[in-house]
C-alpha cells in the first residue's frame, strides 16, 4: 500500500540515496562524467539561489539482463546496479510487490540511473532543491524539497515512547 504509484519506499528517500546514484556514475564514468555535466548558472528557486546543473548522459541505454543468482528482486537488481527499481518494474510489466526472479529469466533493465538530470542546487546550503530525472522517453521523477534544516538540534522531548 505504501509503494502504490509511488518510485521509492522510505528507505530511499533523502539525500543519502541519490548521492549513492550519483557516486555511483561518477566512478563509473570518471572524467568523461564531466563531460555531460553542465552549469547553467544561477537560478532563483523557492525564493532561495541555487545553481542549475544539467546531466546529459549519452551512455544511458535500456539492455538485456539475465537473472544469475538465486532470490533476486527487482530491487536487489536495482540496488546492486545503483539504477531505479521502477523503471525495471515498468520495462518488464513487473507487478509491485516482492517478486523472486527465476535465475536464467531475462529482463530489460537501463544501464543507469537516468537518461537526464536536472539539479538545482541551493548555493547557501550547497544541498539539491529539485531534482528531475529522465528517460527516453521524458520527465521519469520530479522532487522538489524545501524547508531543510541542516543538523538540528533535539532535546530529550522532542521524542517519546507513546
Amino acid at each position: 500500500k505504501m509503494r502504490k504509484n509511488q518510485h521509492h519506499t522510505i528507505f530511499e528517500s533523502g539525500y543519502d540515496y541519490f548521492i549513492g546514484i550519483l557516486d555511483h556514475m561518477y566512478n563509473k564514468y570518471g572524467v568523461d562524467m564531466g563531460n555531460m555535466l553542465q552549469n547553467k548558472g544561477l537560478v532563483y528557486f523557492n525564493n532561495r539561489w541555487c545553481w542549475a546543473i544539467e546531466m546529459d548522459n549519452t551512455c544511458f541505454k535500456i539492455e538485456s539482463y539475465t537473472v544469475k543468482e538465486e532470490n533476486m528482486t527487482p530491487m536487489s537488481i536495482a540496488k546492486n546496479h545503483h539504477i531505479s527499481e521502477y523503471m525495471i518494474r515498468e520495462l518488464n510489466g513487473f507487478i509491485m510487490g516482492t517478486s523472486v526472479l527465476v535465475p536464467g529469466t531475462d529482463i530489460k533493465k537501463p544501464n543507469d540511473y537516468a537518461r537526464k538530470m536536472n539539479l538545482l542546487i541551493d548555493r547557501d546550503l550547497l544541498i539539491p532543491c529539485l531534482i528531475e530525472t529522465y528517460d527516453n522517453h521524458g520527465l521519469f521523477e520530479r522532487y522538489e524539497i524545501s524547508n531543510v534544516m541542516l543538523n538540528p538540534k533535539y532535546t530529550k522531548f522532542d521524542f517519546c515512547f507513546d
